[in-house]
């Protein structure tokens, strides 16, 4: 077994006699002794790192701080920062970015004396929230740039769906962004706790914000969130054709309840455009649902190819057929219903 794999098992067993023995027999024991250090803090074996400090020679670079940085280990932290770089050329918030992204707010308080919350523009704050550490962020903002990177950290807070952390930073980041990145962004992936914060937030132009969502919103097939957006652009002051890119990218994907769900927000003219998009998709139900509420000759004439127009006229044919017997279905019980009534009176 060489030397590392024996240290590893030391460390791992607890044997801190055997791991002090392997670092003494080594040709490089400092080196050796942060590699315990790296072991121990990946097996949260604190008592073994306090028996290696005296072993250590301090380094200049950022490894293996970073490690007890990621993992939240504030006391370990605190020990290692005097014996190493915190801040190296080139990776400036690596540690810190680090201790953000574990949440610890311990860690990250240990840390700042030492760091730049504002290095590789503002990364800690974007990856607490990233994470999802409130907390964290709370402490950041006044220390970093929440428009850096074009308000990274609140795109990154709003992708992740972190309602609470992107009312933290909506006061101190760009709405322009917010209006024609991150809502839309947020629409698309379908978060609706944080679509009620944006809502909220007097967005630049929100009636052409909204119908942009909207038109995501509708491709992706998310119902709930056109639920939501619909009354608020009518709000705000329906931009022209609103609604007729939505209609068509959800016909085309097949998502019928988007689709019925739109039917009566937009134009008839729109449902035709809608329906060539369904048919030449092959989204027979949401065909269907279009037919009554669209010109299909209209449809037709935008068909290019005669035996696509043929097959368009025999899907129209098929589902006017097929609305005729499911008519004459539900209306045969009414019938034999209104029969033995009559009977019964005579």
């Amino acid at each position: 077994m060489n030397k590392l794999n024996e240290l590893d098992k030391a460390v791992q067993t607890g044997d801190i006699s055997m791991v002090l023995s392997l670092i003494e027999m080594s040709n490089m024991p400092s080196e050796f002794a942060w590699e315990a250090v790296s072991y121990a803090i990946s097996l949260d074996r604190e008592h073994i790192i306090d028996s290696l400090l005296p072993k250590l020679v301090p380094r200049t670079t950022a490894y293996p701080l970073v490690y007890a940085a990621k993992r939240g280990m504030a006391s370990v932290v605190q020990k290692l920062i005097p014996l190493s770089n915190p801040t190296p050329a080139g990776e400036q918030s690596l540690v810190l970015a680090n201790a953000a992204k574990s949440g610890s707010i311990e860690t990250v308080l240990a840390l700042l004396p030492v760091t730049d919350p504002l290095a590789d523009d503002s990364e800690a704050l974007e990856e607490a929230a990233k994470a999802g550490h409130a907390e964290v962020v709370r402490l950041l903002i006044p220390l970093s740039d929440p428009k850096a990177r074009q308000s990274s950290a609140l795109s990154a807070a709003a992708r992740s769906g972190h309602a609470r952390i992107v009312k933290l930073l909506l006061p101190v980041s760009s709405s322009i962004i917010c209006a024609t990145q991150v809502f839309p962004t947020v629409a698309a992936l379908g978060h609706i706790p944080v679509l009620k914060v944006l809502l909220k937030a007097r967005l630049p132009d929100p009636g052409d914000t909204y119908t942009l969502g909207l038109d995501l919103a509708a491709r992706n097939g998310h119902a709930s969130v056109v639920d939501l957006l619909i009354p608020e652009i009518e709000r705000a002051g329906r931009p022209r054709r609103c609604g007729l890119n939505a209609i068509c990218e959800a016909a085309k994907a097949g998502h019928i309840d988007v689709v019925k769900r739109l039917i009566s927000f937009v134009s008839r003219a729109d449902c035709t455009a809608a329906i060539v998009g369904a048919f030449t998709e092959g989204k027979d139900a949401v065909l269907a649902a279009l037919l009554p509420h669209a010109d299909a000759m209209e449809a037709e004439s935008r068909i290019y190819g005669m035996e696509s127009k043929a097959a368009f006229r025999q899907e129209i044919n098929r589902i006017a057929a097929e609305a005729q017997c499911s008519a004459l279905d539900m209306d045969t019980p009414r019938a034999i219903g209104r029969e033995i009534k009559r009977n019964q009176r005579l």
